[in-house]
């Protein structure tokens, strides 16, 4: 087993601990084996990849309306175009796609020992009013879709961890929707 704290990958969260002898200095005191990142921006420099032993990927908690070109729902909820282009880094799923493609392979070079995908569809709307647009399974079928596309022909070394929470798609409730997942996934 390995003790592993968060760290989000960015100079101005990293604040007082923004240098790597204080960064390893941290995990010496606090016994700790390592950390697991999520990047927040420009990558600093500071951090030792060989003490990150997991990677969390990018996170949009609302993308389905993007991965089916849905823009008016886009629309909608951001109140503009212009806002979820900014939110998304761009004006099609392929934005969000390369995101979480350079952030695998960025796992790979530096030798993480696993990724964090997160498996889940909510909006803003839907946390405030319980009605969900898409159902677990529709979530988790994009996903696999996704998942699948961004691991097929690829030798990634590291593990692959799907992440449940409580919203729509994968929140650990379900047996039967939980092996359906596995086996419609092909990164394994």
């Amino acid at each position: 087993m390995k003790f592993l704290t968060n760290l989000i990958a960015n100079k101005d969260c990293l604040g007082d601990y923004c240098d790597r002898e204080k960064l390893n200095n941290f995990l010496a005191e606090t016994s700790l084996d390592g950390y697991e990142v999520i990047c927040a921006g420009d990558y600093p420099a500071e951090i030792d990849n060989s003490k990150v032993i997991g990677l969390h990927l990018p996170f949009f908690n609302e993308w389905m309306d993007l991965y089916k070109g849905d823009f008016a729902a886009l629309d909608k909820e951001y109140g503009s175009k212009e806002v979820w282009q900014q939110f998304y880094g761009g004006d099609s799923f392929d934005a969000v796609y390369s995101q979480i493609e350079s952030q695998l392979d960025f796992a790979q070079q530096i030798g993480a020992e696993y990724v964090v995908m997160h498996v889940v569809e909510i909006g803003t709307t839907e946390t405030l009013t319980g009605q969900f647009k898409y159902s677990h399974k529709e979530v988790i079928d994009a996903l696999c879709q996704v998942a699948n596309s961004l691991f097929k022909d690829k030798n990634y070394t590291f593990t692959l961890l799907l992440e449940n929470l409580w919203w729509q798609g994968f929140d650990f409730t379900n047996p039967q929707l939980t092996k359906y997942m596995l086996d419609k996934n092909k990164y394994h």
